[in-house]
């Protein structure tokens, strides 16, 4: 349960700077991945595999799920969130890491397939079930992570509420449960992201020579954009990862406390 503490002006001040810098990021996110996704689509010189559109639509879920508050017109209410908003966006707000992880993962996954048959000089067209297995896991996933929450939730209503001395940026579920298993979850799809790249450069390594003698057409450039993006998903992942285990953990110190 939520317990508040008295807030002196400067700490409203400095929550509401925190707030706006909070929505800044959200929103830039969100909009620009729908960018994103509108050039992909409308330009016919762009042309973008399922898994990335996927990738930028799970970013916008992940935006909407930590603005929820804002669109309802609650996001500056200084009063507690009704229940079943803030249940709803709480149970989000879980579910997010799990879904943006995963969909790395299978952008990550199509990449490794896809560099690996043009090293073998093969034309690489993934079968409809392995383009929808790739599709549909991250959804899976993620439906199951947020049901945990959804259940912890109403299991224990108390535990649903906006932390105030936290800045109150969006709702969240003490009992430490569904931030357990997120962190897992975020923690098998760190495991994964980094076991492809790792793949992915020993089979560039062994068959360069080939490579190179056949004059393939896998650019030097997609290498090195895989290599950065896997390492930057993999910092992503394991910040989260930290995140969600600190968050479990204070989750217990107030639920021994209340």
């Amino acid at each position: 349960m939520y317990i508040p503490v008295k807030r002196t002006l400067s700490d409203r001040h400095d929550d509401n700077v925190m707030l706006d810098v909070f929505l800044a990021f959200q929103f830039i996110g969100g909009i620009g991945n729908i960018a994103m996704l509108l050039t992909a689509i409308f330009s016919r010189r762009v042309i973008r595999h399922s898994t990335w559109l996927n990738f930028c639509v799970t970013w916008v879920i992940f935006s909407i799920s930590y603005t929820l508050l804002f669109f309802a017109g609650q996001q500056r209410s200084s009063l507690q969130t009704a229940y079943p908003l803030c249940l709803t966006q709480a149970s989000l707000i879980y579910g997010a890491p799990v879904l943006v992880a995963y969909a790395s993962v299978s952008l990550v996954a199509q990449v490794a397939l896809s560099a690996r048959a043009l090293i073998l000089f093969k034309i690489h067209k993934p079968s409809p079930y392995q383009t929808l297995l790739l599709l549909i896991v991250p959804y899976i996933l993620w439906f199951s992570a947020v049901i945990a929450a959804l259940v912890s939730g109403v299991k224990f209503p108390e535990t649903v509420s906006r932390n105030f001395d936290d800045g109150g940026l969006y709702c969240e579920i003490t009992t430490g449960i569904p931030g357990r298993i997120v962190a897992v979850l975020v923690g098998i799809a760190l495991v994964l992201a980094f076991t492809l790249e790792i793949m992915l450069g020993v089979t560039l390594r062994k068959n360069w020579a080939a490579f190179e003698g056949h004059h393939s057409k896998l650019p030097m450039s997609m290498i090195i954009r895989v290599a950065v993006f896997v390492g930057v998903s993999v910092l992503a992942f394991s910040t989260v990862f930290v995140f969600l285990s600190r968050q479990f953990s204070v989750s217990n110190c107030r639920s021994s406390h209340s």
